[in-house]
């Protein structure tokens, strides 16, 4: 049995939470633990029903500046509660009102909007809007979260439109707007954006107008077929994007992937992909891992800039340049630069161990770093067999019955970055298939790797072209060395 879930087995939260504060009055060595305890935690909480939502909420009370012992304890409290009672409201047009008046569900009301704005609250009201009329429609449920509530209810509300399609050519409501009126147990209101249930998986380059210009350019230059290729597969990328249902999000994401890995050579697209695409996303690893520290040394506003300032010259306050902070996480055990990081983040303890195992455990030792990236792989391609059975359950049985919210974004993370290398190796020879693009970049990163595990004259360093560009590309991607602000 995984040791994780034999953890998970043998241990109550009260047990977990033991566990995390001894670490935390303990020396900094135990410190690794840490990351573990709370990965089985979160995942412990998951299991129980708090939902994805609330759980990055409560967690986000590590980031307060009260002392640590102190959130510990806040978040201990988010987390040991019982269900309770909600009612969630949404705002609506429809010309069929009596249908959720007459009982279509027993937790199913249409509430008198007088009445809601009677509350006078700061909530109602905004949720009510100035003369926007429509239909308040309710739905009544026990949930462990506010999140978790508005969820369901969404899903039931839509399930209801999807049902009604079947007998109508119209469809049976349409939202007045995003926004979801919430009454807690305790009789209190809150309004929430019902977009928070769905993240936005795309992103705006700072440089759209450049980057959208080389895409056209690009497609310009490629042969008919491969340009069929690609833009079919952005075709399906664009309705996942804009699907508000995880379930159309998904098998739209994964359509999209299926695309960009076909082929005639007697192989099947399930097994290019597995053999393929953990590469390509592993050979973006270590860059994702800066880019993250990145924006959290941004948001550390307790840090003195002027700590590093004169070991990251082309860095502000409002941004980090990786390939500076690549230099610090390989220096030598001592070395000025990662003496002045540390220091920067000295202030935020769970940052400063951060900082010191990036150090000490991927960017210095070779061996370390060949092992950490294998394992990436191999977690990868388990995630990818995942997916695949998700997406069967929804081609075969019409559903499927797990939670499409991470594993959508898991998908998308997968995509975009087989996207985005296989454009970069299509510029530099435009001659290549799709398919024959994700092929060169799996060969280089299996050279890479190869390299790294054979070549002892190989160090960290020889294979961050970030700074040298005459090593391999495959591990570092140049075109990834932009800087990381505060809206990133």
């Amino acid at each position: 049995m995984n040791s994780r879930i034999e953890y998970l087995l043998q241990h109550s939260k009260d047990e977990l939470f033991a566990e995390i504060r001894r670490i935390t009055e303990t020396a900094d060595e135990e410190r690794e633990r840490l990351d573990r305890a709370v990965s089985q935690i979160l995942a412990l909480l998951r299991n129980e029903g708090y939902s994805y939502f609330h759980l990055r909420y409560i967690t986000s009370v590590i980031e307060r500046p009260e002392p640590f012992k102190e959130r510990l304890n806040l978040l201990y409290r988010l987390i040991t509660r019982s269900p309770e009672a909600y009612e969630v409201y949404f705002l609506v047009k429809t010309s069929d009102s009596a249908l959720f008046r007459d009982g279509i569900g027993k937790n199913i009301a249409v509430e008198d909007r007088d009445e809601i704005s009677a509350k006078n609250s700061e909530a109602s009201t905004r949720f009510l809007g100035q003369d926007q009329g429509g239909t308040v429609v309710s739905f009544k449920l026990e949930s462990l979260d506010p999140y978790g509530a508005m969820s369901e209810a969404s899903r039931a509300l839509r399930e209801l439109g999807d049902s009604a399609r079947l007998y109508r050519n119209q469809p049976l409501f349409s939202a007045v707007h995003d926004f979801v009126l919430v009454r807690h147990s305790r009789g209190d209101y809150h309004i929430y954006d019902e977009r928070t249930l769905f993240f936005e998986f795309g992103t705006t380059a700072h440089d759209f107008d450049r980057k959208f210009h080389e895409h056209l350019e690009l497609l310009a230059t490629l042969r008919n077929e491969e340009r069929i290729r690609l833009q079919a597969s952005l075709q399906y990328y664009s309705v996942a994007l804009d699907s508000p249902d995880y379930q159309v999000v998904f098998i739209n994401l994964w359509i999209a992937l299926e695309a960009l890995f076909q082929e005639t050579d007697g192989d099947s697209v399930i097994g290019r992909i597995r053999r393929t695409l953990p590469r390509v996303v592993a050979s973006n690893y270590l860059i994702d891992i800066l880019r993250e520290l990145a924006k959290d040394l941004v948001r550390n506003k307790g840090g003195d800039f002027s700590v590093i300032e004169c070991f990251f010259p082309r860095s502000t306050p409002k941004y980090i340049d990786l390939s500076e902070l690549l230099e610090a996480l390989s220096d030598n055990e001592n070395g000025p630069r990662i003496t002045a990081l540390l220091q920067f983040t000295g202030n935020h303890e769970l940052l400063v161990h951060r900082v010191y195992r990036l150090w000490k455990e991927y960017f210095r030792e070779r061996d370390v770093l060949y092992r950490r990236i294998k394992r990436h792989v191999e977690n990868v391609d388990w995630q990818i067999a995942r997916l695949y059975r998700v997406r069967n359950a929804i081609m075969h049985q019409g559903s499927a019955d797990t939670d499409l919210i991470y594993l959508s974004h898991h998908l998308n993370h997968y995509y975009r970055i087989a996207i985005h290398k296989c454009l970069g190796t299509l510029r530099e020879n435009a001659q290549l298939t799709v398919m024959g693009a994700l092929t060169v970049i799996r060969e280089e990163f299996e050279l890479t790797m190869t390299m790294l595990k054979e070549r002892p004259d190989v160090t960290t360093a020889d294979l961050l072209p970030v700074y040298r560009s005459d090593a391999p590309s495959i591990l570092w991607s140049t075109t990834s060395t932009t800087e990381v602000t505060r809206n990133s």
